[in-house]
């Protein structure tokens, strides 16, 4: 078992919410569950992504953002009048004769 830091002693959980957030620290409670109040308080990962889902999480990343830059972009060269792919509210309502159904 590996010794424990000087820098892990301060990270033992304690037994009350505001000195968890104010060190940093996850905390217990009174039937022993353990929270994590901060996300510094959480544990560090222990996985790695693959190759194929770091491109997949970039390139997801990339392409949301490069379509809200294309949108914004576009919007000084859009028409006063924008079209609709619905009517308004006002025309779109149907009206059912009571007994009808």
């Amino acid at each position: 078992m590996p010794k424990s830091s000087q820098h892990d002693k301060h990270r033992e959980p304690v037994s009350n919410y505001v000195d968890a957030l104010r060190r940093d620290v996850p905390f217990r409670d009174e039937a022993g569950v353990l929270h994590h109040p901060t996300m510094r308080s959480r544990p560090q990962p222990a996985f790695v992504l693959d190759p194929l889902h770091q491109f997949l999480r970039i390139g997801s990343l990339a392409a949301s953002i490069g379509y809200t830059i294309w949108i914004a972009a576009r919007i000084p060269s859009m028409p006063a009048q924008v079209p609709m792919q619905f009517p308004p509210m006002a025309q779109s309502v149907v009206t059912v004769p009571l007994g009808s159904y």
